[in-house]
């Protein structure tokens, strides 16, 4: 072929598509993220719904009921369950397999905006989110007193204040908070002050209600400009609360709140008692920007939570619950230790077996398809993942494969004459149908799982992508840099045989084989029906079985139990 001699006689020109290959793929190395899944959307959906202080049975006849009404007229949705408790109702849609998640998620929140008959009183409307793998916490530790005599109430000002920064940090995606109770001003009226001003319950009630507005009035406009008008008068503190009028009696005495009220700032009855290391703590889960790196984000938060050490002298204790960017960190750091590890392997391996040179050729193939993949993966709005280095892992034996028969193809035709050039395309010619056959065959096998339905198909649809890139490098550095590399050295002479011993033994079987061929196909055929057997009596398992490294404990009691 004509492109193959245009390559080997251009070493220089090899080098070069080797080294850019190299180089680039490097540059895109650090600028993908490292996640531990590939960004998912999930065949799933979750309406919540808060209701503060209604009872369960409550929510499940006010709220949980209606919005399931609505759903059963939902085409695509295969089942979704629902639990209700005190001041939250929650449910879980499942999509069938193979809809279109978009059109579904739409229906759903059309559905729940049919829904008219939710109390009123009801904090705000049900809010539909679609689940993804981004959702996922990365990181959760708690806020914590450092001395339990202090008022807890200094706790939650500053757990307010840090989620503030916390939602500033670089990467973050949401925060969730337990055991956060919000701000309230607690009015405790004096009954008997009432009596004497002459003033009712509702009238404070709502002279508090008129006062603690912030909303637009409109606009007004005139000839040269316009000007907005706004309504800001959110009480801020006790001492506004405080001072709101209620009414004017006929003899121009104005009546305050403070008149016939004592008011407190306080928060609202707390729902939940979190607890890390046997501290009560306020617990903080966040979850990671989609288009942020995990790794990254936590380092940013662990970086704000020592300056907030620093700051606050100690006052608050953070005690780290759960980390993923440590396991992630782990993980990375494996496989990049046994792919360098791996690399040493094969590069010694192959010196025994074939000169020095093209040993070290040999092994650049590796690299080559690895930063190939890292080139590509950024192209395709793909990520750095764990199932991603998994397919790479697994392609990287076929990559040395395919550069092994190439050089020893070359090899070989030099050793019977050929010179520089004419052995390198020679070589390849040789070997290249099969070559080509043994690639297309290995991507048709990985091609299939594109197709996966559901929530598993998307996550795995990034092995065939992967090992199909490592294919296509592979036959670019198979097929075009490594005859051009090959080809400088003049020919050799036959050298002897350092595994003479090895290759007689093999002979010998390989005879031995050929002469007895029905003994052998029905040793070949009874050890695939075992092999048969034996995998009919495997059990079925999409993830492999691994020891814990966190435990969920639930417990029930009975209604009305003191916490």
């Amino acid at each position: 072929m004509n492109f193959l001699a245009y390559f080997a006689h251009r070493q220089f020109l090899a080098r070069i598509i080797t080294v850019m290959v190299l180089f680039t793929g490097a540059i895109s190395l650090t600028q993908l993220n490292l996640q531990e899944y590939p960004e998912v959307a999930m065949n799933t959906a979750e309406i919540e719904t808060n209701y503060p202080g209604a009872t369960a049975q409550d929510i499940e006849l006010n709220v949980t009921n209606p919005i399931e009404k609505e759903l059963r007229s939902v085409d695509g949705i295969a089942y979704f369950w629902s639990e209700s408790t005190e001041g939250r109702s929650f449910i879980e849609v499942e999509y069938v397999p193979g809809e279109d998640p978009v059109v579904i998620l739409r229906d759903i929140q059309q559905a729940v905006d049919r829904v008219r008959n939710l109390p009123k009183d009801i904090d705000a409307p049900p809010v539909v989110t679609q689940q993804n793998t981004a959702a996922l916490d990365v990181y959760r530790f708690g806020v914590s007193l450092a001395d339990q005599s202090v008022n807890s109430d200094d706790l939650q000002h500053y757990a307010y204040q840090l989620e503030k920064k916390l939602n500033l940090v670089a990467g973050v995606g949401s925060i969730e908070m337990s055991g956060f109770t919000s701000r309230e001003f607690w009015v405790e009226v004096d009954p008997k002050k009432l009596s004497r001003y002459q003033v009712s319950l509702a009238e404070v009630s709502n002279a508090i209600a008129q006062y603690n507005l912030s909303q637009s009035g409109g606009v007004v406009e005139s000839w040269s400009q316009e000007q907005k008008i706004v309504t800001m008068t959110k009480v801020e503190s006790t001492v506004d609360v405080a001072n709101i009028v209620i009414k004017s009696l006929d003899s121009g005495q104005i009546i305050l709140v403070s008149d016939v009220a004592t008011v407190v700032d306080a928060f609202e009855r707390a729902t939940e008692m979190p607890i890390i290391n046997g501290t009560p703590a306020i617990i903080f889960s966040i979850t990671n920007n989609a288009s942020a790196d995990v790794i990254n984000t936590i380092a940013h938060i662990e970086s704000l939570l020592e300056k907030e050490t620093q700051r606050t002298n100690g006052q608050f204790i953070y005690q780290v619950g759960l980390d993923l960017g440590k396991d992630m960190d782990d993980k990375f750091t494996i496989v990049a230790t046994n792919g360098a590890i791996g690399l040493v392997l094969v590069l010694l391996t192959l010196s025994m077996i074939l000169q020095r040179r093209v040993a070290f050729w040999v092994s650049v193939s590796i690299p080559f398809c690895v930063f190939g993949v890292m080139i590509v993966l950024p192209i395709l709005g793909l990520n750095l993942d764990s199932i991603t280095l998994a397919a790479l892992l697994l392609v990287i034996g076929i990559i040395v494969d395919d550069s092994v028969i190439i050089a020893e193809s070359i090899f070989q035709e030099k050793e019977s004459g050929k010179e520089g050039v004419d052995a390198a395309v020679a070589g390849t010619l040789k070997v290249i149908k099969p070559l080509m056959a043994s690639l297309v065959t290995t991507a048709l096998v990985f091609i299939p799982m594109m197709f996966i339905p559901g929530t598993m198909g998307k996550a795995v649809a990034v092995i065939p992508i992967t090992v199909i890139a490592a294919l296509l490098f592979s036959f670019i550095e198979c097929t075009l840099t490594l005859p051009a590399h090959l080809s400088g050295t003049k020919k050799v002479e036959q050298e002897k045989n350092k595994f003479e011993l090895i290759s007689n033994q093999y002979r010998t079987l390989l005879v031995g084989a050929l002469t007895y061929k029905k003994t052998v196909i029905v040793t070949a055929l009874a050890a695939l029906l075992g092999a048969g057997l034996l995998v009919s009596n495997l059990k079925l398992d999409i993830f492999p079985t691994e020891a814990g490294k966190y435990i969920d404990v639930y417990t029930e009691v009975k209604a009305g139990t003191p916490t």
